[in-house]
């Protein structure tokens, strides 16, 4: 999959767990396939801020999706009935360009689509710097699927 992302500059989405060598594996992976885009899925389940820094900062081809992650999943890493975690925020507002919103009504969530997406809205988006907002919201995911403006 990435020998053909790489041919035609496309993305691979990844739904990876954090382990002890994940980072390092998609790092190598990034540096492997370096015209391929790799999404990583719900900034890896398990995974920190920290852990998407390290990754940010050795590859420019990695970005990650912030969904899955609420309480409404009942994993409360990023976003908590009181708001977005403040180390998740702050990665953020330091990689504005490599991070894009998403929902992920799994496990029998779909009755809760629209509650996950005020979630979304009202505690992750709203605590955003307004030009964060605006490329987590959409914009990034405009540029990476090449999508028009």
């Amino acid at each position: 999959m990435y020998e053909i992302a790489n041919e035609h500059k496309g993305f691979i989405q990844i739904h990876y767990d954090n382990g002890a060598r994940t980072v390092n594996q998609i790092i190598a992976m990034a540096q492997r396939y370096p015209k391929s885009l790799t999404i990583v899925s719900h900034c890896m389940p398990k995974g920190t801020p920290d852990d998407m820094r390290k990754i940010f900062e050795a590859v420019p081809n990695v970005i990650c999706e912030i969904s899955g992650a609420t309480h409404i999943h009942g994993i409360p890493r990023i976003v908590t009935p009181s708001g977005i975690n403040s180390r998740w925020l702050q990665m953020i507002e330091d990689y504005p360009d490599r991070v894009m919103m998403g929902t992920d009504p799994c496990c029998g969530l779909m009755g809760r689509y629209n509650e996950i997406v005020q979630v979304m809205r009202s505690r992750a988006l709203a605590a955003m710097k307004p030009e964060t907002l605006e490329k987590v919201a959409y914009k990034n995911a405009l540029r990476v699927f090449g999508l028009p403006n």
